[in-house]
């Protein structure tokens, strides 16, 4: 398992709410071994979303994600 930082610039999508559109453009850019564990924006500009993650690598995505849930999603139980 290694931890890796990354940065990458997502292009800008109005048409879309920004969860799912980040959710959905992570989940197509890191390969099937790379957990995502950490998202920043760190800025904005006028074409693009400059983020920071950070990356669990060389780990089985299939069973890590039976024991975890996204990142996206708030645990409910923190709400009440």
């Amino acid at each position: 398992m290694l931890l890796k930082e990354k940065s990458i610039i997502i292009p800008i999508n109005n048409e879309q709410s920004l969860i799912p559109y980040f959710e959905n453009y992570i989940n197509n850019t890191f390969s099937d071994d790379e957990i995502v564990i950490r998202f920043v924006v760190t800025s904005i500009d006028e074409q693009n979303y400059h983020c920071e993650l950070g990356v669990l690598g060389g780990l089985n995505k299939i069973r890590f994600i039976r024991l975890t849930r996204t990142f996206f999603y708030e645990d409910q139980k923190a709400s009440i």
